[in-house]
């Protein structure tokens, strides 16, 4: 959930100090849209997670005032423009677990094309 945050997730302060949590995700992929979905609801179960249609793409959202407990790199501008630093708890989940970070990662803003190696004339895909 980390690494979607990071690709294409944002946070946005409501009333009474409420917080949304918004993940960006492609239609094309709704598999990813589902278990992004699951995810969220794995970490909050008592909050919905609700699906807002965009041109192309499919946000989802869910709303707690503890997000930002979990990720603390929110704030204002663009993330891409920010020092984005993670804190000791959540390197050491990172380092246990660095194929879901990089997933995440991939899932939210990566490319999705098969990699592939010809060795001794045989095509490999990977």
């Amino acid at each position: 959930m980390l690494g979607l945050y990071l690709g294409d997730g944002c946070l946005s302060e409501h009333r009474k100090a409420v917080f949304a949590l918004r993940i960006a995700c492609d239609d094309a992929y709704p598999g990813v849209i589902a278990e992004a979905a699951e995810v969220i609801t794995s970490v909050n179960a008592s909050r919905p997670v609700h699906r807002v249609q965009a041109p192309g793409c499919t946000h989802l959202v869910s709303y707690w005032k503890h997000w930002p407990c979990l990720f603390p790199q929110h704030g204002a501008g663009r993330k891409h423009l920010r020092k984005i630093q993670l804190l000791d708890w959540q390197r050491e989940i990172v380092a246990d677990h660095p194929g879901l970070f990089v997933r995440g990662l991939f899932l939210s803003d990566g490319c999705r094309v098969n990699n592939w190696t010809t060795t001794n004339g045989r095509r490999y895909t990977r």
